[in-house]
């Protein structure tokens, strides 16, 4: 079954605790909690613009297990998938894929203005400024794009984006390796965090220094700090980590005070520096399977772990420390270098290679038969295999600039942009020719101009500025051929897709030991735009200072694949609406699968023609508010008394970090979901705030959060509304099961106007341009309703809605996500609001807002401070509207918008009063 998304939302347990002694207000009422979290606004999708740049560019350092890229892009990834290494959970996995594209969009901002961050989908929209940043306005600045800058791949996989956040995905644990015949450990502590393998960020890294680069080895990972620290986290069985470890395994072998600085059991999930580098400044750092190097300021290297090179390997107990390289490089200038399993090279500033046996077997020295030094002609010479010596033969008159190391061979791009190889296998080669030394790589690759190269286990690639060769073995898909039939490959050819067919600007490339990364962008491409945007509407992922969380997991299909995901879910519509009812399936909809297909929304069953009553009728605009507050159980009764829905167990399998973080019970003393978490006091939000961007959500929270009785998000969690139709589990689904107790204030809008704000509020990263006009915006919305018409024709309301195509205009199609959560969630338990009349009677609607929550009006000077407070991320003047396109418009949303009112059983949402004051 082809299942889209998965939105694994451990946010809700990890990302949004507040402990006892953050500080803020008091409780909700009834009681006199120590510290509780009444509030939280899940956030609603990200928006960004296409492109941009990341980080500044650094030199190439290395590529298997490490790559400092130019500026930066999108995802990429393709290959070996066992435990989220690639970060999907599906697709051809032997064809490159856009990977976690919500990495790169949604506009970051500063941490006082993080009021309303955008990366969920639809309805959800968050809050999460820390005390009273809620209510601070955005800065003039506008901050760059998120993106991808530096990328690492070995047995697990490490991202970096632009703003200095660190990803871990992949394997935890040490299966596989035996290093020093150790046993595996369950969790070896390369990830950097606790949670699931799926990709999540290292949290521990989220404060200063700011991080530069990262490196991953078989278990351990390597980062680089703006100010020239070296960080290191995961297994220290051979002093790989460069420092002594104290905790869990610290008894694994002495390093005084109940440390270890190496040993079968030695590791460290915490990143924390080497301090042995400390007084030197780092530009650089690769990582080897049992080792790590690092280049200072001065062109140094510097080994630490199993590394024979230069000479002989330390003792057990002394490996851990960092060492300089002399030898031969002995006041060399080095400029680049890599590690790969048994060897690892050097590029010096004149362009010479250099090459050293590490000593290694790939298994750190415990295979049965010892492994003969240069076995394979990896170091590309002869001499002293454990001593750094020059690679020459065919390199000898070439000026090398980057160099790559794999398994048991190695790969060299020279200034020309022409590649050599040298080592182990004829496949990984890329040529013919004798294997001990260096010889050209032609194939597809003659004539190019090679910027990127990358070395895996028994597999290679290379990379112009917009294209990206692979050659060798296939197994598990690494070349990215997209033929699951093709063993191996004897020569470059390019891989399957856009990455092969030029026009994306290639800016870094990895190769793990069975999977790859690359790091690609084509700004102005309309395909990335699209895909970005269905990301900003479905990714879920953590943020903040949390580290524990798991990130959503998008896949992103094929044009092929769409299809046969398409004819699947006709020829098994039935079964699927009957088995699965947490999916995106709507039982409202008529059975027969050809319904989907129709362009336009289901009818609004039971809806009045009649028009509405105006809207300067006195008591009009709150008419529709409840007049009483909601008689719910508390969030621990609620709790204690839950029913799993059938579908439960399927939500927890899909989800496990969500459930498996919940209390059995909440703290009989607050009345917030509350519990003892050690000597903490961990709370979970009692309401949200859902929404649409530029539907007033941001007003209603910091209005909301002045009252004394209601605290501001301690975090700000990513979240996803909705997935697509299928094998899914929506966010409505998902928050029932895991908490039932939740109240839920909707805010929406007129769409025709909030299509108009939106189009204009997200020009901001169009500096260079004339500010849009109303002319800009008719042709746009001309444009993007042909584009829905499109696509409703070919593919179904239902697929375009999920699929959010075109983005700002699905999502003012309120019915079409409104259904998911009244499906799950009584209607007693949501407060649905409409903007207009929230803003034209403001009194009255923060009186529901709070009667809804069970939380009496303040004092009267905090009263008016509420009601009287500056509208908060209010939008711009702006030219007027042209008729035409709010006909254009109006007539589009008519009836999503009757059938919303049907929904809502109130004539006021068909918003026939539109522009009434």
């Amino acid at each position: 079954m082809l299942a889209l998304l998965l939105a694994q939302c451990s946010w809700l347990y990890r990302g949004l605790r507040r402990r006892a002694d953050q500080g803020g207000g008091s409780g909700l009422p009834g009681q006199e909690p120590e510290r509780g979290l009444p509030g939280q606004q899940p956030e609603a999708a990200a928006e960004r613009p296409p492109g941009g740049t990341g980080a500044a560019a650094g030199r190439l350092l290395g590529a298997q297990l490490s790559w400092r890229v130019e500026g930066g892009g999108a995802l990429w990834s393709w290959g070996l998938d066992a435990g989220h290494r690639l970060g999907r959970l599906g697709g051809d996995t032997g064809v490159p894929q856009l990977t976690l594209p919500q990495l790169t969009v949604g506009r970051q901002q500063p941490r006082c203005a993080r009021r309303m961050g955008r990366a969920g989908a639809q309805f959800v929209r968050a809050a999460a400024a820390r005390a009273r940043c809620a209510r601070v306005q955005p800065p003039a600045v506008r901050p760059p794009p998120p993106q991808v800058v530096s990328a690492a791949a070995s047995r697990h996989s490490l991202l970096l984006t632009h703003d200095g956040a660190v990803w871990s995905m992949g394997p935890g644990d040490s299966a596989g390796g035996g290093g020093h015949g150790s046993a595996p450990l369950v969790d070896a502590g390369q990830l950097g965090r606790g949670g699931s393998q799926a990709p999540a960020r290292v949290g521990a890294l989220a404060g200063a220094p700011r991080v530069v680069q990262v490196a991953a080895g078989r278990y351990h990972s390597v980062a680089l700090a703006a100010d020239g620290a070296v960080l290191t986290w995961g297994l220290n069985d051979a002093g790989q980590l460069g420092r002594a470890v104290a905790g869990r395994n610290a008894s694994a072998s002495g390093a005084g005070g109940g440390a270890c600085t190496h040993g079968w059991s030695c590791a460290d999930a915490a990143p924390a520096r080497v301090e042995a580098l400390a007084g030197l400044r780092i530009v650089g750092v690769a990582a080897g399977r049992y080792s790590a190097l690092a280049l200072d300021g001065e062109g140094r290297l510097w080994s630490w772990g199993y590394d024979a090179c230069p000479g002989q390997l330390a003792p057990a107990g002394e490996a851990w420390r960092p060492r300089p390289v002399g030898g031969a490089l002995r006041g060399r200038r080095v400029v680049a270098f890599d590690v790969g399993y048994t060897f690892w090279l050097a590029v010096t500033d004149d362009g010479a290679v250099w090459s050293c046996d590490n000593l290694d077997d790939g298994y750190a020295g415990t295979l049965p038969t010892p492994r003969r030094p240069n076995a394979a002609g990896e170091l590309g010479r002869g001499g002293d295999p454990h001593q750094p010596g020059r690679v020459g033969g065919a390199l000898a008159e070439q000026r090398v600039v980057a160099v790559a190391a794999g398994r048991a061979h190695a790969l060299a791009v020279t200034a020309d942009g022409r590649v050599f190889s040298w080592g182990g296998g004829q496949p990984a080669l890329g040529r013919e020719g004798p294997a001990g030394e260096p010889g050209l790589v032609a194939g597809e690759l003659a004539g190019q101009h090679v910027r990127h190269v990358a070395a895996g286990e028994y597999f290679s690639l290379a990379a112009t500025t917009d294209r990206v060769f692979s050659w060798g073995s296939n197994a598990y898909g690494c070349l990215g051929s997209g033929d699951a039939a093709l063993t191996q490959r004897g020569a470059p050819a390019a891989v399957a897709g856009p990455l092969g067919s030029g026009g994306w600007a290639v800016r870094g490339l990895v190769a793990g030991y069975q999977h790859a990364l690359a790091i690609a962008d084509k700004p102005r491409d309309v395909e990335l735009a699209r895909l970005r945007a269905d990301a900003a509407a479905a990714a879920a992922a953590t943020s903040g200072g949390g580290g524990g969380g798991t990130a959503g997991v998008e896949v992103v299909l094929t044009e092929r694949q769409q299809r046969e995901r398409q004819q699947w879910l006709a020829e098994h519509h039935h079964e699927q609406r009957a088995a699965d009812p947490a999916s995106g399936a709507d039982p409202a909809r008529t059975a027969d699968a050809a319904a989907d297909a129709a362009p336009q929304p289901r009818a609004a069953a039971n809806s009045s023609g009649d028009a509405c009553a105006p809207p300067h009728e006195r008591g009009w605009r709150w008419a529709y508010l409840p007049a009483g507050a909601p008689a719910l159980p508390a969030p621990r009764d609620a709790w204690a008394a839950r029913a799993p829905a059938p579908w439960a167990p399927a939500l927890a399998a899909l989800a496990p970090d969500v459930f498996a973080g919940l209390p059995a019970a909440f703290d009989a003393r607050h009345v917030n979901p509350c519990w003892r978490d050690g000597p903490s006091l961990a709370c979970l939000p009692f309401f949200m705030i859902v929404g649409v961007s530029k539907c007033g959500t941001s007003d209603l929270y910091a209005r909301l959060t002045m009252h004394r009785r209601i605290l501001p998000a301690a975090n700000k969690p990513w979240s996803a509304f909705a997935g697509a139709a299928g094998a899914n589990a929506t966010m409505p689904a998902l928050l029932r099961e895991a908490a039932p107790w939740l109240r839920l204030i909707l805010l929406l809008r007129d769409p025709v106007e909030r299509y108009e704000s939106a189009f204009y509020y997200y020009r901001w990263w169009e500096a260079d341009k004339p500010a849009p006009t109303a002319d800009d915006l008719h042709a746009r919305a001309t444009e993007d309703v042909a584009a829905w018409r499109r696509c409703a024709a070919a593919e179904g309301v239902a697929a375009c809605v999920r699929g959010y195509r075109p983005q700002q205009l699905v999502k003012g199609m309120y019915a079409e996500f409104l259904q998911d959560w009244l499906r799950h969630w009584p209607r007693s338990q949501l407060l649905v609001l409409r903007f207009e009349d929230y803003v034209a009677a403001l009194p009255e609607h923060l009186d529901a807002a709070l009667r809804f929550l069970g939380v009496p009006r303040p004092p009267q000077a905090a009263w008016d401070a509420m009601t009287g407070a500056p509208p908060a991320n209010a939008a711009a003047r702006r030219p007027p509207m042209r008729a035409d396109t709010r006909r254009l418009l109006a007539d589009l949303y008519a009836p999503f918008n009757a059938a919303l009112a049907a929904a809502l059983g109130d004539c006021r949402w068909r918003w026939e009063d539109a522009g009434a004051a």
